[in-house]
């Protein structure tokens, strides 16, 4: 009996710390007129930003949203990184040295990172469509967004 106690401790335990994996975020809720301009501007731009589709022999490649996007609005670059674990749905977004946890919830998967702050929408579909820009399934000035500071 304590064998099979043991057993089943060893096989939960991983799902217990994937399920308390918890992202970080807190902060305040924005308007799309209450952002930022330049944040704004920015976040207008990714939304609306759709290249012409390429030819590669007989294929048509048409641009597709990524699943997940950062923008630093001071240049440095911006690294994504899914999390190890395997009942995670997590992800952290770092930037200039500061970082920030964030699960999958987030349907609109937009980062803006202005300073120390990052701003992100928190309403939306998350829906894409390949060959069209993020704007012609969501409208951005709909949504609201969460501006955390990353630390």
């Amino acid at each position: 009996m304590k064998e099979y106690f043991i057993i089943l401790v060893v096989c939960l335990t991983p799902l217990f710390i994937g399920c308390s994996n918890k992202a970080q975020y807190s902060g305040q809720t924005l308007r799309y007129e209450d952002l930022p301009a330049d944040v704004r501007l920015k976040f207008k731009q990714v939304y609306n930003y759709c290249p012409a589709p390429t030819f590669k022999g007989c294929d048509t490649i048409e641009y597709m949203p990524p699943f997940i996007e950062g923008h630093n609005m001071n240049g440095d670059t911006v690294i994504i990184k899914k999390s190890d674990m395997i009942f995670s749905n997590s992800f952290t977004i770092c930037s200039n040295g500061k970082r920030m946890k964030f699960d999958l919830s987030i349907l609109e998967r937009v980062f803006i990172i202005k300073d120390d702050s990052i701003y992100y929408p928190i309403s939306g579909n998350g829906i894409t469509t390949s060959g069209e820009p993020r704007s012609s399934n969501v409208k951005v000035d709909t949504l609201l967004f969460q501006v955390s500071i990353m630390k």
